[in-house]
């Protein structure tokens, strides 16, 4: 909770200069996306390869294994429990190249994969674009960003098999639940063997046959800085 804490606070600061993927640049640039593409492939063309425009507004909220001041996915909030046994001071997102990963390397997760989120966002373009556009499209793409801090152990291993870029519960940007809210995100995920994932807001393990996107958008309005309005309070940045 402490190292979580710490990274709300380098988050906060963060929100307080103008750099590319600050929320609200990146919310405008999903907005004027979203406007000028014909085509879900050209849309996803927009957000580079591998979807990266997307990876990097995940990256900005601590989301990521890679080097950096949060990385080392210290601002998870999704954690599974072979990672915290990792000290945080151990702890390497570092990609390698011909050699083995330790038992010490980590892997921030994307539970709802970012090409699934990107295949949401075209389907319901139409909606998404409705008045306080960038408001909205702020808080639908975090209310399906679940990402998850793994070891690199159990990167591959802890996903069912068939769902390594797919989830159950989508369908080329289609819901096959009543609601966006009620997709369970970790239900792409084997427990069968062991694997337990806690959330750090409140320190609760997760249930994955009953945690939903719900629950998912409820921890975040209680750790309060993900809100739109909370960022706009503190940032320079014109909405």
């Amino acid at each position: 909770m402490e190292e979580y804490l710490d990274s709300k606070n380098s988050i906060r600061n963060k929100f307080r200069r103008n750099t590319q993927f600050h929320p609200i640049i990146f919310a405008d640039f999903i907005k004027n996306s979203l406007v000028e593409s014909k085509s879900l492939k050209s849309f996803k063309e927009r957000l580079g390869g591998s979807n990266v425009r997307a990876r990097k507004a995940h990256d900005y909220y601590g989301w990521m294994s890679k080097e950096g001041k949060l990385g080392a996915c210290r601002g998870a909030i999704y954690r599974s429990k072979d990672y915290m046994k990792i000290p945080l001071e151990k702890r390497s997102g570092k990609k390698l190249r011909g050699e083995q990963y330790s038992s010490h390397h980590v892997h921030i997760e994307h539970s709802v994969p970012v090409s699934i989120i990107l295949e949401y966002f075209w389907q319901h373009k139409d909606i998404l674009l409705e008045m306080d556009e960038q408001k909205k499209l702020h808080k639908t793409f975090l209310s399906i960003s679940v990402c998850t801090a793994l070891t690199k152990e159990k990167e591959k291993s802890c996903i069912k098999t068939g769902l390594i870029k797919k989830h159950p519960e989508f369908e080329n940007g289609k819901i096959l639940t009543n609601s966006l809210t009620d997709i369970h995100p970790f239900k792409r995920y084997d427990f069968s063997r062991g694997l337990k994932i806690h959330e750090v807001i409140n320190g609760k393990e997760i249930c994955p046959e009953s945690f939903t996107l719900k629950d998912h958008v409820n921890l975040m309005a209680e750790a309060g800085f993900y809100n739109w309005d909370t960022i706009l309070s503190l940032s320079k940045t014109p909405a």
